[in-house]
């Protein structure tokens, strides 16, 4: 699927085994390091995708249950 959205792209290219981009090795100056915009940038992805799949549950007719969800979230935030 990602040779079709990007084009053809090398093999060791797509599992990131070439040499130039490994963690922790800088290409052109740049990291892999967290920063502000890489984690407003997943931010707004994950509100993207809740807005997507709500309504697409609102228009199929799916209800959601609020408590379940709030449960799930408190039961993954806590600690084993």
């Amino acid at each position: 699927m990602a040779g079709a959205l990007l084009g053809p792209v090398p093999l060791p290219v797509l599992l990131g085994l070439h040499g130039s981009g490994r963690a922790g090795h800088p290409v052109n100056g740049a990291t892999e390091d967290y920063n502000v915009v890489s984690t407003v940038v997943y931010g707004i992805l994950l509100a993207a995708a809740v807005y997507l799949i709500y309504t697409g549950f609102k228009k199929r007719g799916i209800a959601i249950d609020l408590h379940y969800i709030i449960a799930l979230i408190r039961s993954s935030c806590s600690a084993p």
